[in-house]
C-alpha cells in the first residue's frame, strides 16, 4: 500500500504577520493562549481530520487608505 503525503487541508498556516497578532498573554490565565487540535479525533473520518485553531488576536485601529476609491 502506498503512503500518501499529508495534505494542506489538515493544517492551519499562519504567516509571520498573522502569528505576530496572536496574543500570547490572554487575560484569562486559566486557558492556554493557543489551542490547536483535531476535531473528532476518536471518529473514523479517513486520513484527513478537520483541525481547529483557537486563539486571541490583538486588534489595532486600521489606517485610512487615501488611494481607495469612495462610492457616491
Amino acid at each position: 500500500m502506498r503512503t500518501r503525503c499529508p495534505s494542506w487541508c489538515d493544517r492551519i498556516f499562519l504567516s509571520r504577520t498573522a502569528l505576530s497578532l496572536v496574543n500570547m498573554n490572554p487575560l484569562n490565565n486559566d486557558k492556554p493562549p493557543v489551542l490547536y487540535q483535531l476535531v473528532g479525533e476518536s471518529m473514523a473520518m479517513g486520513d484527513h481530520k478537520p483541525v481547529m485553531l483557537l486563539c486571541n488576536l490583538q486588534c489595532f485601529p486600521g489606517k485610512h487608505n487615501s488611494n481607495q476609491l469612495h462610492g457616491p
